[in-house]
């Protein structure tokens, strides 16, 4: 392997780039003898003839010479850019790596990263991308890990700020965020020495998704760097089908299903359950709700076993297909997770056939 030699084991490669090596005999960029190695979100560019060798790599969202089988895998020029403080970035105008990563993977901060939140494939991508700040003329940032909290609550992360010049510094962090705290705000360092940041989101009023926050680092209370922060507040609820559903439904009469709710963060919530349906061209269903919210109350990494027993307007015309919405979430206004099945309403003589 001219880049990476995997001889024995498994390794997980996740942002990593490779390009231009070459190998005497097998895998210019990479050779894996055996199975269950992964390249995840990686570009592995102008290797040569055989840039990954092995059978049993995994390889998805990545960019390679030669384009592999694997869901988002592309074979396009990455690019790059050289000197200005890093090799092998992506130019910011050209690059297809760019938000090509895996589509629920983010990059924890930007500068390095490019476009929108999503994780750029290469090495200036992802959730460690932080400890690849561009240059250190005065500075050098680096995060633990990305900012990724569960509604109601708050998650940690630190930024490491470390002086490689030759001056002391006073720096101060700033946010343009209320749920974005650094703490402590500002501080002296010395050269050569680092100061520990704590950056705390509080997700108390947040919805899941993924918010962007933008920060700015003074030294010596001057502007020096602005990143933005794509901060990941997470679904606690999953909702799945327990056993078949059904492909068929007849007005005024019973419809039964069986669901899971699982709560998959460590924490207690107070949640509504409902059930409601609408054609698939968009159309709402007659007399939605099909079932009247169900307040639950969800313990921590809990699954709950749920019928849902329904009757079916009288009134609900014959054809679809129409969508039948499992919504879980705080309120009606805010579904967290969903389950959605299509059914066709049929008289009755036919469901019986």
């Amino acid at each position: 392997g001219g880049a990476i030699n995997v001889y024995d084991g498994a390794a997980t490669l996740i942002n990593c780039t490779a390009a231009g090596n070459h190998a005497s005999r097998y895998g210019d960029g990479g050779y894996f003898r055996r199975h269950g190695n992964k390249i995840h979100n990686s570009i592995f560019w102008n290797q040569g003839g055989d840039d990954i060798h092995g059978d049993g790599v995994d390889i998805e969202y990545s960019d390679t010479s030669i384009l592999h089988s694997g869901i988002g895998n592309i074979s396009a020029d990455p690019q790059f850019l050289f000197g200005a403080g890093g090799e092998y970035q992506l130019d910011p105008a050209l690059s297809p790596c760019i938000d090509a990563g895996k589509p629920t993977t983010f990059d924890s901060c930007r500068p390095p990263g490019l476009g929108e939140p999503i994780a750029d494939m290469g090495a200036y991508g992802g959730e460690n991308n932080c400890a690849l700040w561009r240059g250190c003329d005065d500075i050098y940032a680096s995060f633990t890990h990305q900012l990724a909290p569960f509604p109601e609550h708050s998650d940690t992360t630190t930024v490491y700020l470390y002086n490689c010049g030759d001056q002391p510094q006073h720096l101060r962090l700033e946010s343009d965020c209320a749920w974005l705290q650094s703490i402590p705000l500002e501080g002296s360092v010395l050269p050569g020495e680092t100061i520990p940041v704590r950056l705390v989101a509080d997700a108390t009023d947040l919805e899941p998704g993924v918010r962007l926050c933008s920060s700015v680092l003074f030294v010596d209370d001057e502007p020096y760097q602005q990143m933005e922060v794509p901060i990941r507040i997470r679904t606690p609820f999953v909702v799945e089908a327990d056993g078949a559903l059904p492909e068929t439904v007849n007005p005024g009469e019973d419809a039964v299903w069986n669901l899971v709710l699982r709560n998959v963060s460590p924490y207690e919530y107070q949640a509504q359950f409902w059930v409601d349906a609408d054609l698939t061209n968009g159309l709402p269903a007659p007399n939605n709700p099909l079932v009247q919210p169900l307040e639950l109350l969800l313990g921590a990494n809990y699954g709950l076993p749920l019928t849902v027993h329904t009757v079916v307007p009288a009134e609900t015309p014959i054809g679809g297909p129409y969508r039948i919405h499992n919504r879980l979430g705080k309120s009606l206004e805010a579904p967290w997770a969903e389950y959605a099945f299509d059914v066709g309403v049929v008289p009755p003589e036919r469901a019986a056939e």
